[in-house]
């Protein structure tokens, strides 16, 4: 390849919000003799949580190379030209070369080539970009002829392997360009010239320059996630940009491309010298990093023992002054802190407003009203010591009050007047277990006959039995045993695995039922054997997930993760979480039959408000979801339930690229997303609302639901 008569930019982020102060970090950088050898300008290199991606040479043979973080082989894959430009995009990896545009997945399989045609130009692939279903990649065709004049070269095809479409801007001029995506589409400009083209339109049309800076932002965007470059701060050779974290180095000899960070804390990177001839693969030595450069945000702890030792009022005052003050110490992770403490003040309320139960005979909202009267004035005192606080986006508190007593075997009568108790709902507790009904369950007992919870022991295992069917769920909670907090479950009688989710502030596990039965705190682990190549993430979800009983595998062993998952798939996930399902119901959907296996499950999202139909006649359980339709469920639940309150503006997002891509229904649920720190794989600067999900990440967004949901 030619030299290129323009300029290399390197990116250095700095993200305000997380920058550290200047550190001076000395490090020392060799060559490193890998599978391949690369060019600077030919080779790229990329990382995930789990590998570093190469591209380079032997010999004359065109390699992308896998190794892992301790750089480690784990595969070799030849082509038949080298990729220059490459980008991980839901489980694969998109490369361009000079010749092709290549599909890859992360075990090192080709899954397709697509060639194309430059004529009798070189074609010099600066940029690689996937949105949705569609790969575009831009960069320069060099005349065979020699010389410096320029022309803009893009291609566009679909990640299935559809046809590949070519654009040449014909503007023959030396001056610089740039290209890349922005604000749902894609761009090139070169010399006054700027050309656009919609994600959905593979053509381009010329727009003046006051329509493309009104529109279009200059957003030239490179793949790697660490870049390196020379600095003019006097006496340092560079300044390295670590996921926003900025770090000064007082000696690196060399300038260093494409950089990845490997598990040692060294760089590892392409080197050039200043005349940009390659040096090879260089790799510094472990860098002494900031001890907070590797911390990751965390909440407030606030042990069990806290709820234990609030007894009256000045208590529970001291308690929640020590977790304010807890909380503005710790400057990471407030969001989940605030969630915290939410759900403490909810507990310890519910622990301070105590109605004893004496006799069997039915509870009435009469008998409540002293305890209840305490509770509204002891609810509105912890409300406004947490908004003295001025916490960071607090969800709303609810408040409960308990019905306890001391025997294991016991019988509670709940008159049906509860429905119409002024509370969120209340909170029975027994020697062998909690049980809660909110305000949804309160609200069922209207116009029906008074429920009788009998609580007992079935051996040494809990048991709850109810007169009657359940309309709404129950939260049921049992004390903590041994095993992890992530994979530890309750199961029925028929070892059936019903959900448990472990409660920080009380030490209990949770979950919800509607039919009583005797009950078993045990492991639910799985051992899926295909998430090897997913982030820590997506393994951590599907871990919790599957553990708890509330999203399966395709077997015991496979998850899928890469594999795509349908609007029945989802919505049965999210029954199985919420235990929403009913046992019969006619869905009356035209595309659901008694025979489909998601017959009840379709009736039971419509019902339960959990997912409607895509029109008025039919479910489409089989059509695939995109991220923006399971985020505007997920959002609504949350509001709707849990009292979270959405105080983000979509418009304000203009960081991200392609924010008009995203429907105007779903923008508000965006922002709310993005306010509660559970958006997912948005690439650089893309939301990709539209991109169909994965089981793995599917599996992602659901488990950050699920930490929110109690």
């Amino acid at each position: 390849m030619k030299k290129k008569a323009f300029l290399v930019l390197v990116l250095l982020l700095t993200l305000a919000a997380s920058s550290l102060s200047w550190a001076d970090i000395t490090a020392t950088v060799t060559k490193v003799t890998l599978a391949v050898e690369p060019d600077y300008s030919e080779s790229f290199v990329l990382q995930n949580d789990n590998a570093v991606y190469l591209s380079g040479k032997k010999g004359k043979e065109n390699y992308v190379v896998k190794y892992d973080n301790n750089l480690k082989l784990q595969w070799q894959l030849k082509l038949s030209s080298l990729p220059q430009k490459a980008d991980l995009y839901s489980g694969y990896i998109y490369a361009v070369s000079s010749k092709s545009v290549y599909k890859i997945s992360l075990d090192g399989a080709l899954i397709w080539e697509k060639s194309f045609n430059t004529g009798s130009k070189e074609y010099d692939p600066v940029d690689i970009t996937i949105v949705g279903n569609q790969v575009f990649t831009s960069g320069l065709a060099l005349p065979s002829s020699g010389g410096y004049v320029l022309h803009a070269f893009t291609t566009l095809c679909t990640t299935d392997g559809g046809s590949v479409t070519t654009h040449e801007f014909n503007e023959s001029t030396n001056s610089g360009r740039s290209s890349g995506y922005n604000n749902g589409s894609f761009y090139v400009e070169i010399a006054d010239h700027k050309f656009i083209s919609t994600v959905d339109n593979k053509s381009f049309k010329d727009v003046s320059e006051t329509e493309f800076n009104q529109k279009y932002v200059n957003d030239q965007r490179m793949s790697s996630q660490w870049f390196a470059g020379p600095t003019e701060k006097p006496g340092v050779s560079q300044l390295i940009s670590i996921s926003g974290i900025e770090i000064e180095t007082t000696y690196i000899p060399a300038k260093l491309y494409s950089c990845v960070m490997l598990a040692d804390n060294s760089i590892l990177g392409i080197g050039i010298d200043s005349n940009y001839n390659t040096l090879g693969f260089m790799r510094t030595s472990k860098l002494s990093l900031p001890s907070t450069a590797n911390d990751i945000a965390k909440p407030i702890n606030i042990p069990t023992t806290a709820l234990k030792n609030i007894t009256d009022k000045d208590s529970l005052t001291s308690s929640l002054e020590k977790i304010h003050n807890d909380y503005f110490a710790n400057t990471d992770a407030r969001g989940e802190s605030a969630d915290l403490i939410a759900l403490y003040s909810e507990q310890a309320i519910a622990k301070l407003s105590v109605y004893h139960v004496s006799s069997e005979m039915p509870i009435s909202s009469v008998d409540l009203a002293p305890t209840l009267s305490a509770q509204n004035e002891l609810y509105d005192y912890v409300t406004s010591l947490n908004d003295a606080a001025n916490l960071f986006r607090m969800r709303q508190v609810k408040s409960y009050l308990t019905l306890k007593t001391e025997k294991e075997d016991a019988t509670l009568t709940l008159s049906s007047d509860l429905a119409t108790l002024k509370c969120d709902g209340i909170i029975i507790s027994t020697p062998l277990m909690d049980l809660k009904l909110d305000q949804h369950a309160l609200a069922s007992l209207k116009s029906k006959e008074n429920l009788i919870l009998t609580f007992t022991k079935e051996g040494t295992k809990p048991s709850v039995t109810f007169n009657r069917i359940l309309d709404m769920p129950v939260i049921i909670a049992l004390p903590k045993t041994t095993g992890s907090i992530d994979t530890t479950s309750i199961f029925n009688s028929k070892d059936q695995n019903i959900g448990g989710k472990y409660n920080p502030v009380t030490g209990m596990f949770e979950t919800r039922i509607k039919t009583g039965d005797t009950f078993t705190v045990k492991s639910g682990a799985k051992n899926f054997t295909d998430l090897g190549l997913q982030n820590n993430e997506v393994k951590e979800a599907i871990s919790v997930l599957a553990a708890k009983g509330i999203m399966g595998g395709k077997s015991e062993t496979s998850f899928s993760p890469d594999s795509p998952i349908t609007r029945a798939e989802i919505a049965a996930t999210l029954l199985n979480l919420t235990c929403l399902l009913e046992e019969k119901g006619q869905p009356e959907f035209a595309d659901v039959k008694p025979s489909d296996w998601y017959y009840n499950i379709a009736y039971s999202a419509k019902k339960n408000g959990i997912m409607k139909g895509t029109n008025t006649t039919d479910f489409s359980p089989k059509v695939l979801i995109n991220k923006e339709q399971l985020l505007t469920i997920l959002s609504l639940k949350l509001q709707e339930d849990m009292g979270y309150v959405n105080n983000s503006i979509f418009s304000s997002y203009d960081y991200f690229t392609d924010t008009n891509l995203v429907s105007s229904w779903a923008q508000p649920h965006f922002a709310f997303a993005s306010q509660e720190g559970f958006l997912i794989n948005f690439r650089y600067r893309n939301l990709d609302a539209k991109s169909n999900l994965t089981r793995g990440e599917t599996a992602q967004l659901i488990y950050a639901f699920y930490k929110k949901f109690w």
